[in-house]
C-alpha cells in the first residue's frame, strides 16, 4: 500500500507485521520484527525516528487499539487529519518509471524520464540509479533520461556464477539500447560507469553519439589507481574470502572487478567516433 497516497483516508490499522528481505540468490529471508503483533504495552512509535511530525500534528495520533475480532487482541491504529499526497519522486525506487529487462542471464533494472535525445546514465561500482537523484530532474527537462542499475547493483540482480567484466557491462547496455531501438545515444558515466561508457563507445560505436566519462581508468595498476585504494581492496577481498560466506558472492565479484579490470588498450580508443569529454578530479582515486 502507498501510505503517502492514502493519507487522505485518515485511519490505518496494522497487525502481525512480517518482514522478508531479498537475498542475492533470489530467495527471501524472514527478519524478526519486535512486537510485530502489537501486544506489548506502550506506543510502538516511541522507538522510531522521524515521527515527531505525526505526534505533534493536530488531530493525529498513533496508539494501540482493540481489534474488532477478539482473536487478534491489539492492533496498531494511526489516525491522521489534513494529510496530502506525497508527490516526491524517489529515483531508483520509482516503479512507475521502472522496467526490468531480461539481459544475458539476468535482469537489468532501469528508469526512464523525459523526452528528446536519449541520455544513458551509468553509476559507479556498488552504486545505483539513486546516485543521480540530484541531477535527473533537470536532465529530464532536455533529454530522454535512461538511468540504469548496472548488473548486480541496485535493483538489478546477480544471477549465477558469471564473472564480471566491463565488457559484459557494456554488452548489457547494448542489449538495453537494442530493446529500446536506440542508437547515437548520449552517455554519461562516472568511475565504473565511465569505464563501461568507454567500452560501449569503442566496441559499439553506432550506439554512442556523445560520451562524458568521469574518473575512468584503462587498467587496474598503481599507475591508474591510488596504491592505498588497491591495498585496502585487497585486504577486504582476502577477509571476505576467508569468511567463505555464500552471501558475499556478489560483493566479491564487484571487488575483483576493481582489482582485476579493466584491460583497455589505449589504441582501441581510436575506434571511438563519439564526441567525447574526459574528466578526472585532482584527488580522484583514479588518475
Amino acid at each position: 500500500m502507498d501510505l503517502s497516497f492514502h493519507l487522505r483516508q485518515r485511519r490505518f490499522f496494522f497487525d502481525n507485521i512480517r518482514l522478508h528481505v531479498s537475498k542475492d540468490n533470489g530467495s527471501w529471508q524472514a527478519v524478526a520484527v519486535e512486537n510485530s503483533d502489537f501486544e506489548k504495552t506502550g506506543n510502538p512509535l516511541d522507538d522510531l525516528k522521524n515521527v515527531a511530525s505525526l505526534k505533534k500534528s493536530k488531530g493525529s495520533f498513533a496508539a494501540q487499539a482493540k481489534d474488532t475480532d477478539p482473536s487478534y487482541n491489539n492492533v496498531f491504529h494511526i489516525h491522521t487529519e489534513g494529510g496530502v499526497a506525497d508527490t516526491a519522486v524517489y529515483y531508483g525506487y520509482n516503479y512507475a518509471a521502472g522496467h526490468h529487462l531480461p539481459c544475458n542471464g539476468t535482469f537489468i533494472y532501469y528508469e526512464s524520464y523525459g523526452e528528446g535525445t536519449p541520455l544513458l546514465l551509468l553509476h559507479g561500482n556498488g552504486g545505483s540509479i539513486h546516485d543521480f537523484a540530484a541531477v535527473i530532474p533537470q536532465l529530464a527537462k532536455h533529454f530522454r533520461v535512461i538511468a540504469v542499475d548496472t548488473r548486480a547493483q541496485g535493483k538489478s540482480p546477480d544471477k549465477g556464477p558469471q564473472r564480471f567484466s566491463y565488457e559484459l557491462f557494456a554488452q548489457d547496455m547494448k542489449v538495453l539500447l537494442d530493446s529500446l531501438h536506440l542508437k547515437n545515444t548520449t552517455v554519461i558515466g562516472w568511475s565504473d560507469g565511465g569505464i563501461t561508457g568507454l567500452l560501449l563507445a569503442s566496441l559499439y560505436p553506432d550506439y554512442v553519439g556523445s560520451l562524458v566519462t568521469m574518473g575512468a581508468n584503462l587498467d587496474p595498476s598503481e599507475a591508474s589507481l591510488k596504491k592505498s585504494i588497491l591495498t585496502k581492496a585487497k585486504k577486504d577481498l582476502q577477509r571476505l574470502e576467508r569468511r567463505n560466506n555464500p552471501q558475499d558472492s556478489t560483493i566479491l565479484k564487484l571487488m575483483r572487478l576493481i582489482l582485476d579490470e579493466p584491460h583497455i588498450e589505449p589504441s582501441s580508443l581510436k575506434t571511438i567516433t563519439a564526441r567525447t569529454m574526459i574528466m578526472a578530479g585532482e584527488k580522484d582515486i583514479r588518475s
